[in-house]
């Protein structure tokens, strides 16, 4: 951890230590005070930053042993904790613990992509891909405690607007434009928006004329 660049990259095995171990301390912070099933919903990362700089508070003390912990005695215990979880879940080659080998997304479709059906939800569902980011993160892919750390909240787009020249402008979403699986832009940007990149969005018309590929014309039926 003490060469991490922190930054919540996909090939990162730091990052992936960090993320799990925050999530540790944070549980052994606080599951004996407010309950397991309560932590993550109560959370706060600005009640952790204030707790951080105060070595005496009672939060620090473990009160279902008999003796009395310090924020050391918490700390090594989540890094023990943080190794245990890797080994059980990743196995015991570190270079597997890479942060995208946990943190990664499913894009599901509505309602086919949640019918239970394993091949039909194979059709229609993005994913699963390895993403960068996570919670508290400007690339914002969060993922819950009650199951670390597959992503579970992402932004629907991504845009980005040149108020200077609206045709300079930027965007992505997380699968494609099409609806319809099985079409060419049903979820070709996908790639895009795991790097982090995006494709230029024409506002005008005359800058959609210009770079065009396909056009739709819908007809309306003969005689009316």
């Amino acid at each position: 951890l003490r060469g991490w660049d922190m930054q919540l990259r996909r090939d990162s095995v730091p990052a992936a230590l960090f993320e799990i171990f925050y999530m540790q301390l944070v549980n052994n912070v606080l599951a004996d005070d407010v309950g397991a099933d309560n932590v993550d919903r109560i959370f706060s990362p600005i009640f952790m930053r204030e707790l951080a700089e105060q070595s005496e508070a009672v939060w620090w003390d473990d009160k279902e042993t008999a003796v009395t912990e310090t924020p050391d005695d918490i700390i090594l215990q989540s890094l023990a904790d943080t190794v245990a979880w890797f080994e059980e879940n990743m196995g015991s080659d570190m270079n597997d613990w890479a942060w995208g080998n946990v943190h990664s997304g499913v894009f599901p479709s509505a309602p086919l992509g949640q019918s239970g059906i394993g091949p039909i939800e194979a059709m229609v569902n993005g994913g699963p891909i390895p993403l960068d980011g996570g919670n508290g993160a400007v690339n914002a892919n969060n993922w819950s405690w009650d199951n670390p750390a597959a992503v579970d909240w992402h932004p629907s787009m991504r845009m980005i607007v040149d108020m200077s020249n609206f045709d300079a402008s930027r965007s992505v979403l997380p699968t494609g434009q099409s609806g319809h699986p099985y079409h060419p832009h049903y979820d070709d940007m996908m790639p895009l928006w795991q790097n982090g990149q995006t494709h230029v969005m024409r506002f005008t018309r005359e800058g959609v004329v210009e770079t065009a590929v396909d056009h739709l014309i819908l007809m309306p039926p003969a005689g009316q």
